[in-house]
């Protein structure tokens, strides 16, 4: 177990990147916190989802979902600004971060390694797996899509 002192000029040693990407982290759990709160509270109050803002005629309980509201645009600022720290820090250590050369090991060799079952080792068995899987979970949709009209009909004008 390292002493205090190494853990710390460990810290204050850390890339800047390092430090940007935990502060990106952090800015996303704040924007999600208000962000997602908001929602949730406001849906508990009986907003409903997926409509455009309305004050329904000014109603007392769709006015009480306005600070909420408020709350939810200020959680998607601080998302959108974490969304642009994280495009940031891509682009930097894609383009411009200096090339390590040290190698970090992910795990020491075994001194008797077994061999890996052959299945595991098996990319066509595993893509044909996981398109299985995809088929089986958007074959009704597409099908209910393709037998109904709804795709092609005319839109509804609601003005």
């Amino acid at each position: 177990m390292p002493e205090c002192p190494a853990v710390a000029s460990h810290l204050v040693s850390l890339s800047w990147e390092y430090k940007m990407g935990l502060i990106q982290t952090w800015v996303w759990v704040g924007g999600m916190f208000f962000l997602s709160g908001a929602m949730h509270i406001v849906g508990l109050l009986g907003s409903p989802r997926r409509t455009a803002y309305n004050t329904y005629m000014d109603d007392p309980t769709a006015l009480s979902w306005i600070p909420f509201n408020r709350m939810i645009a200020f959680g998607g600022i601080i998302l959108f600004i974490g969304v642009i720290m994280v495009i940031y820090i891509v682009l930097e250590l894609a383009f411009f971060a200096e090339k390590g050369e040290e190698q970090f090991p992910v795990a020491e060799v075994s001194e008797h390694p077994g061999r890996t079952p052959a299945i595991l080792e098996n990319w066509k068995l595993w893509v044909g797996i996981l398109v299985f899987l995809i088929i089986m979970a958007y074959a009704v949709p597409v099908m209910d899509m393709i037998h109904t009209d709804s795709p092609w009909s005319k839109p509804w004008v609601t003005w």
